[in-house]
């Protein structure tokens, strides 16, 4: 197990990599988390504002940079190869040490000797080797800036006690080391590497996670590495965005960063927490939200406009610039919606994702449902709906929401994808069908943003229908 320091780039939630750019945002976006009106009269958040601006000006400058990262990476070699050294450092040792050569001092050679005991012998050989460490890297910082920055102590010296070998700095609380200004230069910055002072501050959720799980990220990308995965209704802080991605606090004090699109409000995680997509259902029923919105799309423009277009659709040669102007008009109709749920909606949809990804389709479908009726006029919720039906053998389901799905987004590929399927699953009687459901999978393709997925797709459609309607309306439309 990899064990790291405690780093100006943890405090302000950045990779070690980060660029200048990435340094000032980080900052720039913490700093306006910690100065809202709320934390006006917060003592402790005044500490972490200096803390930021402490971690932003060392790593702003190249020099005291490089040396943070000499000290970071000899304190890292160090913890990770002294198999008992097992902590987080939160404080650098001052001590001095000939840089210039190999030869250890005589209490660390003493530390070492085979007449200790081990569980002796490697803590104190540890802090003794910090100590060294420390004062190599501050005696560099004082060559390189002799001229300006004298030696950093952890409190105000005297006269008889500045020297190279100081004390190692005190913590005012035990959790941090206090970064003192230097002697006789008040408002000088320090160039001396040492552990910096730790962030805390109350945590106060305002977010949660929407799905089953969520990765957190070391930076706001895709790429990032995973630092934890966390599981749903989990509370988080919000510290900022970059992006699509939003940094967050946990409530254990850890910073990172998640896709905005798997989180919703804390307090609407609380309330939807508690019920399952058939108990919010029940609960909507006497609403008959989706009900209403139905019954205005059948007996609206919408309907006049999607029976139209049915006629484009029907024809042997189909006329795809018509076709797609009726769409285009079909889309720009307007339908009275009711007030959507929409922290509700990405709930179940993350949910009724993943229970198809694990291959229950009647929890998908059950969930898809509460996603829809949460925000009956998003169109992919009924589509999603559409083709759970469609797969598990619910006609009626199939038909309601494939129409609705057309009607509210019209210019999509799984609109038109589940009309095809609804047109299929129709009898003779009802609509001459095989011909429009060709039609309509080639307005699928045309919509499409990945054409060749979405043949791959029909391809392996074709393959698994148990109805000849579909298998052959695909072949025509591929073929076309």
């Amino acid at each position: 197990m990899s064990v790291v320091p405690h780093t100006h780039y943890k405090n302000l939630s950045i990779s070690e990599n980060a660029t200048p750019a990435q340094i000032d945002a980080a900052y720039e976006a913490l700093m306006a988390k910690y100065s809202l009106p709320e934390y006006a009269n917060d003592n402790e958040a005044a500490r972490v504002r200096e803390v930021l601006t402490i971690s932003h000006e060392r790593l702003s400058s190249q020099e005291s940079r490089r040396l943070h990262d000499e000290w970071v990476a000899l304190t890292r070699r160090k913890l990770n190869t002294d198999g008992s050294a097992r902590q987080i450092v939160t404080a650098a040792p001052t001590g001095g040490w000939n840089a210039t050569s190999n030869t250890r001092s005589a209490p660390e050679r003493q530390a070492t000797g085979s007449s200790w005991s081990i569980g002796t012998v490697v803590p104190l050989a540890g802090l003794v080797f910090t100590v060294l460490i420390f004062g190599w890297i501050s005696k560099r910082a004082d060559k390189t800036n002799a001229s300006t920055t004298p030696p950093m102590q952890s409190t105000p010296p005297s006269a008889s006690s500045q020297s190279a070998s100081s004390a190692p700095p005190k913590s005012s609380t035990g959790n941090f080391a206090t970064i003192a200004t230097p002697a006789n230069s008040p408002t000088a910055t320090p160039l001396a590497p040492t552990a910096p002072p730790t962030l805390s501050l109350e945590f106060r959720p305002d977010l949660a996670i929407a799905a089953v799980t969520a990765n957190v990220r070391s930076g706001p990308s895709a790429k990032s590495s995973v630092v934890r995965t966390i599981e749903r209704a989990a509370p988080l802080q919000k510290l900022g965005v970059d992006g699509t991605f939003t940094q967050v606090r946990l409530a254990d004090g850890m910073l990172g960063w998640v896709a905005q699109d798997l989180l919703i409000p804390h307090d609407d995680a609380r309330r939807l927490n508690t019920l399952t997509a058939s108990q919010y259902l029940s609960d909507r029923a006497p609403e008959k939200r989706l009900t209403t919105f139905d019954a205005a799309i059948m007996s609206g423009d919408a309907a006049r406009q999607i029976n139209a277009t049915f006629a484009s659709f029907s024809s042997p040669t189909l006329d795809m610039t018509a076709t797609l102007t009726q769409l285009k008009e079909l889309a720009q109709t307007r339908v009275i919606a009711p007030a959507s749920d929409d922290a509700a909606a990405l709930w179940y949809t993350l949910a009724a994702t993943a229970a198809r990804n694990s291959g229950n389709l009647d929890e998908a479908l059950s969930n898809y449902l509460a996603a829809a009726e949460a925000s009956p006029a998003t169109g992919a919720h009924h589509s999603a709906v559409a083709l759970a039906a469609y797969e598990l053998g619910k006609r009626d389901l199939l038909l309601k929401h494939a129409y609705i799905a057309l009607a509210v987004s019209p210019e999509t590929t799984n609109s038109c994808l589940v009309f095809s399927l609804a047109l299929a699953s129709l009898s003779s009687a009802e609509q001459p069908r095989e011909v429009a459901a060709a039609n309509t999978l080639r307005l699928a393709i045309h919509y499409s943003r990945d054409a060749a997925f979405t043949v791959r797709y029909l391809r392996g459609l074709a393959t698994k229908t148990t109805n000849p309607i579909v298998a052959r309306a695909i072949a025509t439309a591929l073929t076309n």
